[in-house]
């Protein structure tokens, strides 16, 4: 999976940024921007100088996901300096299970920090000599974060907590300028200090579907039809619930006259203890590229190799990148504690290229008030007489 950016590559901005770490000497360090600025890419040539100058260093990558995991195992693989070091790349429950049985590191490296409880910020200080995070307040997700029973660290408290010296990326390299004014619809000082560099700009297709089926059918039409003309991209479909993904899975199933996988029976209770390893099995042994990443399940690398569309969850999908992206059911209430808000600009600024939305009936009110200024078509009213969608 190419995801990492050469060093060459790099923008002034990300080179100073480096650079500058070089002579910080134990104080933390916070690398901030906004979503599409590179932070983990920066955090990861980071972490390469500090192993280039200390070779013997022992030293950790932490993340919050599987996904990260897999992507930013992905991307250390991809850095040439760093071919013959293992470099392990942990959840923050490992991490933190590590630093309260005492184990002390000489660096630790931390995406996603605005998802972090204070006590594990306490804990990462006081467990390494070299703190470096990266992260954007404005993408905190969580009202209380899993397993912890605690909520995460505002900006305010983790300043407070850690004292980091505060490096900013401004330059934005993978949204584009129409995502850009979707998200500036709900946060009207999001990239007010951005310089925008990133893609071409590309039109965000909104369809509104007068049933459920209509409405899978053609977005999994355009999704696939994509994914067989660009090979060699990554792209995903994302769900606020995994129920949602079963639906869904049994629907393409049923479209595309193959066996359903769930037989149409998930307790809503049950849904997370469902094997959708299982499901994975299921779907191939189909042949229907769809791959569920997620909970240690499928492999963004796997997905990429298969030419597999990717399914994932928008709480999994933080910090991860797409070419195209589709955003089915949206007129389903996210119904959650969670900050909303956040949630929807994580699932709206996954996309680096194409990104589809779809829904049945009517929008739900939190993506109406991004999607406000974007017209939806109706799909029946998109075809032509031999029932293919016109652009």
């Amino acid at each position: 999976m190419k995801w990492m950016i050469e060093e060459a590559r790099l923008g002034p901005e990300q080179r100073e940024i480096i650079d500058d770490l070089q002579d910080i000497n134990g104080q933390p360090v916070w690398i901030q921007g906004h979503a599409g600025s590179g932070k983990s890419i920066v955090l990861l040539h980071a972490l390469t100088d500090y192993i280039i100058r200390n070779p013997q260093a022992k030293v950790v990558v932490v993340v919050f996901t599987h996904a990260l995991i897999d992507l930013l195992s992905s991307g250390l693989r991809q850095i040439p300096a760093l071919r013959n070091t293992t470099i392990p790349v942990v959840t923050i429950y490992d991490v933190n299970g590590r630093l309260f049985r005492g184990e002390k590191f000489d660096a630790i490296f931390c995406d996603e920090i605005q998802d972090i409880p204070t006590i594990l910020l306490e804990r990462m200080k006081a467990g390494s000599n070299q703190l470096i995070i990266a992260g954007d307040a404005a993408q905190s997700i969580y009202s209380s974060v899993p397993n912890f029973n605690e909520r995460p660290a505002t900006k305010e408290e983790i300043v407070a907590q850690l004292d980091p010296e505060q490096k900013t990326t401004t330059t934005i390299y993978r949204l584009t300028r129409t995502i850009i004014g979707v998200l500036r619809n709900v946060y009207k000082n999001l990239f007010a200090d951005m310089v925008h560099i990133g893609r071409e700009d590309s039109e965000i297709r909104l369809f509104k579907a007068e049933n459920y089926r209509e409405e899978i059918e053609f977005s999994w039409h355009e999704l696939k039809q994509i994914n067989k003309d660009r090979p060699g991209e990554v792209n995903a479909v994302l769900f606020f619930m995994k129920k949602d993904i079963i639906n869904y899975v049994d629907t393409i199933l049923e479209l595309e006259g193959k066996k359903k996988w769930s037989n149409g029976v998930y307790p809503e209770y049950d849904v997370d203890s469902k094997d959708f390893a299982a499901m994975n099995s299921h779907l191939s042994n189909q042949g229907i590229p769809l791959m569920y990443v997620g909970s240690k399940i499928g492999s963004l690398e796997q997905a990429d190799s298969q030419n597999k569309i990717v399914i994932m969850t928008y709480h999994s999908s933080k910090g991860l990148d797409f070419d195209a992206v589709a955003l089915p059911n949206i007129q389903a209430d996210l119904g959650s504690s969670d900050n909303e808000d956040a949630l929807i600009l994580v699932a709206l600024s996954r996309a680096k290229r194409d990104l589809l939305i779809t829904f049945t009936g009517k929008m739900y009110s939190g993506y109406s008030r991004f999607l406000k200024s974007t017209p939806a078509r109706q799909i029946n009213e998109s075809k032509n007489d031999n029932d293919e969608v016109v652009f």
